[in-house]
């Protein structure tokens, strides 16, 4: 049978100890698996100085068919025993749901881990195994690893808050390492200004003049005692008269009880025995070394120790030294606070706002030029950061100054009223006439004016104006009352023999157009009962003719917009001395 089958099987098992078995009631949390498998859930890394209890639960395979396939018949397992486990991270203690399975009924398991870990290192476990299948039984050892991390935020030692102000700041001190109530650690602060303390949470402090405090902490801990960690016996007059001796040791606390025995190790001194991190408490402990002899069992000395145990101890020629541990760290942390001089007030001009019509641009300038915020009624005015402040509504405006050192300060709060402008007299077209097409919305006490081409029309102050040119027509309606105006412009096509401008009509005119859907996005409709076909041309608003074409009209035109801008446009038909013409908006 080769020798090597078992070996990828037990490089899963890892976690069990038969000394200082204090982590009982481990539960087994398996998803689901195979009945016949090998399967281990990954413990998850430990933390120096934190708690640590996690469940590890396992299934062992019931034949050698997922160990090593190249096995054909597949062979059964009787029975696997997990015998020894040494180099355990300090501080830790571990126990199994049982250390011996019948695999044929037996597979699942689990294994609780707990203790506070007391250093930060990478550990490789070794675990020593028995597997039986048939009469054979085979031994196998492995090194396994397992991490414990650095403990977190121990450098900092403490935590402030408000460590920044401007005039004043009360500063909250927030300790990171805590006593939890246990004695063994004592702190000292130093606040930087004159001011010092011993308590584990100082009350808060109030700097209140401008200067940078350094504030220093200091946590001396020692609470986790003295460990006893490993033994090495250097020397040794045990013999077997075949062979070397089997050294197991057996250690004894200051009432003479027995509280560890070691395993058995093969060989000659120097020998070292890995401990589970035997707590030491006052008085003094004793370990005594024997030779497994395969007769009797031979005493070959014991020495006493206690913490404060150095070097080497000799019983006759029996020489044994101590691996002791005792975990005390000193944690220090150090801290600025900063409080800065309060700045001027920035000026905000022009500092009194007259009568403001709306839709006039009123411009604030503040002083001084940089680092600035403007706000209007509490709100903060986005991108508004720069010497100037172009306004436009009403509100209460103001400027916040920031200094390089961050301190902020407000200016006095400018109030701007904007008076509201008449509502906006829109014009109609038809036949070379505009007219005013909302004079119910007109003030109490207005004025009107019309324009052509920015020049005023002489005379023409009526809701109602005859075209006799084509251009750009704006009529402007003034509120007495309060001087504010309001202003409708556009681009007017004057059509020649049309309307009101001529002295006699020789076309028939019809507005027989049927335009739909109107607006329309992609593509416009055109249908004339009264016609069959018709020259058709579309004007843009400013009178320029964009599209020609003869068209058919037996059945509804249509017509591709798509490419057109957004907008208004004339559509005008004319076929034997007859002109149809309607509007059209071009809309998304």
């Amino acid at each position: 049978m080769n020798k090597y089958y078992l070996f990828p099987l037990f490089a899963f098992l890892f976690v069990v100890s038969q000394g200082l078995a204090q982590c009982p009631g481990c539960v087994i949390t398996l998803p689901e698996l195979p009945e016949d498998t090998v399967f281990i859930s990954t413990p998850d890394p430990g933390q120096v100085g934190l708690g640590y209890d996690v469940d590890i639960s396992f299934r062992l395979p019931k034949t050698t068919t997922n160990v090593d396939p190249t096995i054909n018949p597949p062979l059964p397992i009787n029975t696997i025993e997990i015998t020894s486990v040494t180099n355990i991270p300090p501080g830790l203690e571990w126990e199994a749901s049982q250390t011996t399975f019948q695999v044929g009924s037996e597979t699942d398991g689990c294994v609780k881990f707990c203790g506070t870990p007391l250093v930060s290192d990478s550990f490789y476990v070794n675990v020593v195994v028995d597997a039986t299948i048939a009469i054979f039984t085979q031994t196998t050892s492995f090194t396994i690893p397992f991490y414990i991390a650095p403990a977190e935020s121990v450098s900092e030692g403490f935590t402030m808050t408000n460590t920044v102000g401007c005039g004043e700041t009360t500063v909250d001190f927030i300790n990171n390492v805590a006593s939890g109530g246990n004695d063994g650690i004592t702190y000292f602060w130093d606040f930087g200004n004159d001011e010092t303390s011993t308590e584990e949470s100082p009350a808060s402090m109030t700097y209140d003049e401008p200067g940078v405090y350094n504030v220093t902490y200091e946590a001396v801990i020692d609470t986790l005692g003295y460990f006893l960690n490993g033994i090495t016996v250097e020397a040794s007059d045990c013999d077997d008269f075949i062979g070397d001796p089997d050294i197991y040791l057996t250690i004894f606390d200051p009432m003479g009880t027995e509280i560890y025995v070691s395993e058995t190790i093969t060989g000659t001194p120097p020998i070292s025995f890995g401990l589970p991190s035997i707590p030491l408490e006052g008085g003094n402990y004793s370990v005594m070394v024997s030779d497994d002899d395969p007769v009797t069992q031979v005493n070959c000395g014991s020495v006493s120790f206690n913490f404060g145990t150095e070097g080497s101890l000799f019983d006759g020629d029996l020489e044994v030294s101590f691996n002791l541990l005792n975990p005390q760290s000193t944690v220090s942390g150090e801290g600025t606070v900063t409080v800065y001089a309060i700045p001027d007030a920035p000026v905000i001009l022009p500092e009194d706002v007259g009568g403001l019509c709306a839709g006039t641009l009123l411009e604030l300038e503040v002083l001084p030029f940089d680092n600035i915020q403007w706000y209007q009624d509490s709100a903060i005015v986005i991108d508004a950061n720069t010497t100037t402040l172009e306004v436009t509504t009403s509100g209460s405006y103001y400027a916040i100054y920031t200094s390089a050192e961050g301190c902020s300060v407000s200016s006095e709060e400018i109030a701007v009223n904007f008076t509201p402008i008449p509502t906006t007299p829109f014009f109609a077209f038809s036949e070379n006439e505009l007219s005013l097409v909302n004079p119910q919305d007109l003030p109490a006490d207005y004025s009107l004016q019309w324009y052509l081409d920015d020049v005023i029309m002489v005379g023409e102050t009526g809701q109602v104006i005859c075209m006799e040119v084509s251009g750009d027509y704006a009529l402007i309606v003034t509120d007495n009352e309060t001087g504010c105006t309001a202003e409708h412009d556009n681009f007017q096509v004057f059509f020649p023999n049309e309307g009101c401008a001529l002295s006699s009509v020789n076309d028939l005119i019809i507005n027989g157009i049927n335009l739909f859907p109107n607006p329309a996005r992609d593509v416009l409709q055109i249908e004339i009962p009264e016609l069959n076909k018709g020259e058709a041309r579309i004007y843009d608003m400013r009178g320029v003719q964009i599209w020609q074409k003869k068209i058919s009209l037996v059945d509804a035109y249509s017509l591709d917009i798509s490419a057109f801008a957004n907008g208004v446009y004339l559509l005008k038909i004319e076929e034997g001395g007859e002109i149809y013409r309607e509007r059209f908006v071009k809309a998304n």
